[in-house]
Formats: structure tokens, C-alpha cells, sequence
């Protein structure tokens, strides 16, 4: 296992160089102003990491730790499709970074084999805003309109991240591109 320094400087290089990458070539990053790439995935995730639920005013006060000022509308401007891969991107690049922390299994039944796959999925309820963006699968009133359903493939042997796919949570596991690993 990686050292806990090796993994702060690897998500320390996430969120302040391939952060801003991720968000150029994604589309997220239209035009240069100091809510840049970096400092706009950071504000979104250590704002929502200290605040699940954090409202647009709270994201702004953490964009304001960030040293930028910036309105609720106009961050809110910012959360577009662009910016929804680019966030993708970087959540595939955060979960691959983890997950080359671990070392690859070294069992002698493991290496018989070509691969071991290991694919997962589990569902995140979302607020009831996303239900037109992450359909969710309904269930009582109020509760299930939105949710994003989350796949992962790791492959055992070598310890490496195989995908990550994320779907409508109303989408069956079978639907996901991982369901179907050689």
C-alpha cells in the first residue's frame, strides 16, 4: 500500500493539475478567470466533502477559502453538462489514483488465470432536482425521483481499476458497459 504522503501528493496533483486538464478537455473550462478548473473542482469537492447537502452559498463561502469571490448565480452558471463530465472525469481519475494505492493480490490461485474481475454497482440517491438529468427508480413520494447508479470494475490479479461507469439509477446492472468483462 501506498504511503499516506505518496497518496496526498498524488490528490494534491489530482486537484490542482489534472483537475484543470480534465476540465479543458471536457469542455468545463470555457474561458480563463480565477474560478479556474482547479480551483472550481476543489471549491465543488471540499465543499460538498465537508457538506453533502452544501447549497449554492455554502460553495461559494468555499470558493471564498479558495481566494475567489464569486455570487451563488454565478456559480451556479457554471453547472452545466460540460461541467458534469468534466466532474466525471475527475472521479474516474480520484477512484483510479485510490485504487493504484493498493497492491496487486499476490495468491497463487489468483495467477492461474488470465483476470479476475470484481464489478460492482451501487445506487446514490440524489436530490429530486437531478430526476430529469439521473432518473432514479421511484419508490415513495418524494423519495427516489433521482439517482445515479455507480460502477466499478477492478481486476484482482493486477490490482488495477478495469471502469467506471455511471448510469440513471433507474438503469439495470446488466445495462452497464462493465456487466460484460472478459
Amino acid at each position: 500500500m501506498r504511503s499516506l504522503a505518496g497518496l496526498s501528493t498524488s490528490v494534491r496533483t489530482l486537484l490542482t493539475t489534472t483537475a484543470p486538464r480534465l476540465a479543458r478537455v471536457h469542455g468545463g473550462l470555457k474561458r480563463r478567470s480565477r474560478l479556474g478548473g482547479d480551483t472550481l473542482v476543489q471549491t465543488l469537492v471540499l465543499g460538498w466533502q465537508s457538506n453533502p447537502r452544501a447549497s449554492l452559498r455554502q460553495l461559494c463561502q468555499m470558493a471564498a477559502v479558495r481566494g475567489v469571490a464569486i455570487t451563488p448565480q454565478g456559480l451556479e452558471q457554471r453547472f452545466t453538462p460540460s461541467l458534469a463530465r468534466s466532474m466525471q472525469a475527475v472521479l474516474a481519475e480520484a477512484t483510479q489514483t485510490l485504487v493504484a494505492a493498493h497492491e496487486p493480490v499476490a495468491i497463487s490461485l489468483v495467477r492461474r488465470f488470465s483476470g479476475v474481475y470484481l464489478v460492482n454497482t451501487t445506487t446514490i440517491s440524489l436530490p429530486a432536482e437531478l430526476a430529469r438529468i439521473w432518473p432514479g427508480c421511484g419508490g415513495q413520494a418524494g423519495q427516489g425521483e433521482a439517482a445515479v447508479k455507480v460502477a466499478v470494475g477492478y481486476e484482482v490479479g493486477s490490482g488495477t481499476l478495469t471502469g467506471l461507469d455511471l448510469q440513471a439509477g433507474r438503469a439495470h446492472d446488466r445495462t452497464s458497459p462493465l456487466a460484460d468483462v472478459t
